[in-house]
Formats: structure tokens, sequence, C-alpha cells
């Protein structure tokens, strides 16, 4: 029976939308993650825009959704600042647009007291040092983390205030 019989093209659009599908069960990602796994496998490019533009129309893909999800688990997970969690979207290929949206999530206030956190945290690590040495590094890890100077120091002055108390 002819009719029944797969073309080329259905051929091909169903391998890649396989190699899709693999890559997403492995973990959530975004449009350009997926296209790269499809570029990796010489996926026909048309081939391969029709098989993301069909799977965010069925909801598997979601650049927002991404961009919201990592932001949140970098946040709470890793301490990490606004800045530093857009600028790894980025590098993911998330557009300017999602990445804000993402950000929202985030006020003033939490990066505040995340970077208090984070600052607690390493200072329990440096109760053996010269408290110079302790705010230098103190400062690392948070720069390294995002936060930009006025975060940092006041983090470091309300930690290092904290240690002289106790």
């Amino acid at each position: 029976m002819p009719w029944l019989e797969a073309d080329e093209h259905t051929i091909a659009f169903e391998a890649a939308r396989d190699i899709a599908l693999r890559r997403l069960e492995r973990s959530l990602a975004c449009r350009s993650q997926v296209q790269q796994a499809l570029e990796r496998k010489q996926v026909d490019p048309d081939i391969a825009q029709q098989v993301l533009d069909r799977l965010e129309e069925v909801g598997l893909l979601d650049d927002l959704a991404y961009a919201q999800t990592l932001a949140r688990t970098r946040f709470r997970e890793k301490f990490a600042a606004r800045r530093a969690i857009a600028s790894e979207l980025k590098t993911k290929g998330i557009s300017a647009a999602n990445i804000a949206a993402a950000l929202e999530q985030i006020d003033d206030a939490d990066e505040a007291q995340a970077a208090l956190a984070l600052a607690r945290k390493k200072a329990a690590t440096l109760t053996n040092v010269e408290p110079a040495v302790a705010k230098r590094r103190l400062a690392g890890a948070l720069q390294r983390k995002g936060y930009g100077p006025a975060d940092t120091w006041h983090a470091i002055e309300v930690v290092m205030g904290e240690q002289l108390t106790n």
C-alpha cells in the first residue's frame, strides 16, 4: 500500500524529533540547546526548524519557562545574583525579553538577603583568618556570584559585625 509508506521527509522529521525528545528527556532545555543537539547530529536545518516549531506548539519547548526555572534554581541553590543568572541565560541563547521576565521573580530585597546568606556561609569557613583576609575572600566569593559592590560590602559589614559580637 503505497499511501502508507513514509516518504524521506517524514522519516527525517521523525528521526529529528526523536533526537530532540531524547535531549529533552535528559534535562530541561531551551530551544537553542535542542537546536545544537540537532546540528551535532547533522539534521537538515529546515527539518530541525520544523521539529523545534512543533515542539514549541505542543509546549515541550518553552524558553520562558526554562529561563524562569533556571533563574529560581540558581538563585535559591547557588545564591547567584541576577547579573550572573542573566549572563548564564544569555550564553544559553535565551532572548533578552525572556531573561528580563525570568529575573522579575527576584527583587532587590531577595538579592540582598541571598548575598547575606552567602556571606554567612562563606564566613563560617574563615574562622581562623585575619579580618582583612576574611573581607577580601568574602568579597571575592560574592563578586564571583555576580553581586555588585553595594550588596557585597553591605553583606560583609553585617557578617563581620556579627562575628565581632559573637
